[in-house]
This record gives structure tokens, C-alpha cells and sequence, in this order.
């Protein structure tokens, strides 16, 4: 690995961590913020997103199952998740904002 492309690599990760943080989500740990930043990637225009589509992102592809339910869970429990139409499984809804 080249220096220079190691010093872009750390110079682009240390804009992601800020962005993180002016963002809300630098706090969250790191498989919930996985699981929310492709959540959001994957929602339609109105923030509704399908738990399946948020499984095949590649931000959560090297997360298991068990992991990726346990943050959904705690996503739901900090409201930057919510259940879409009144459905118990499989549908949400991403909060935006702080």
C-alpha cells in the first residue's frame, strides 16, 4: 500500500467520523449505525424501507443475522426506527433529523 494512498484513506475516514458525529449517529455502535446508514440508502423517497432490503446492503453484508435483528431492535428503541403502517414485521420507517 502506497503512503500517499494510506494518508487519502485516513484523511477521508477522519471526514466520515465527523460527519458521523455532526450527523447524530457518531455515538450509536458501529453495527447500528451500519444498520441505519443502509437503511437510509436503501428507503424510497417517503423513508419507508423493507428489512430485507437493508440485509442485502453491503454496509450489513458481513454482519449475521442475530447482530443485524439485535440492532434493528435497538434502532427501533432509539426512534431513529420506526414500524411502517402499523405492521409488526418487516416494514419501517427512518426518522430524519437529530
Amino acid at each position: 500500500m502506497a503512503k500517499e494512498d494510506l494518508a487519502a484513506l485516513i484523511a477521508l475516514r477522519k471526514i466520515a467520523l465527523k460527519m458521523e458525529d455532526d450527523l447524530g449517529v457518531g455515538h450509536i455502535p458501529a453495527h447500528e449505525r451500519e444498520v441505519i446508514l443502509a437503511a437510509h440508502d436503501v428507503a424510497s423517497d417517503d423513508g419507508l424501507v423493507r428489512s430485507e432490503h437493508i440485509q442485502t446492503h453491503e454496509f450489513v453484508s458481513n454482519i449475521s443475522r442475530a447482530t443485524f435483528f439485535r440492532a434493528l431492535n435497538a434502532l427501533l428503541d432509539k426512534g431513529l426506527l420506526t414500524r411502517a403502517g402499523g405492521r409488526k414485521r418487516g416494514a419501517f420507517k427512518v426518522m430524519t433529523g437529530k
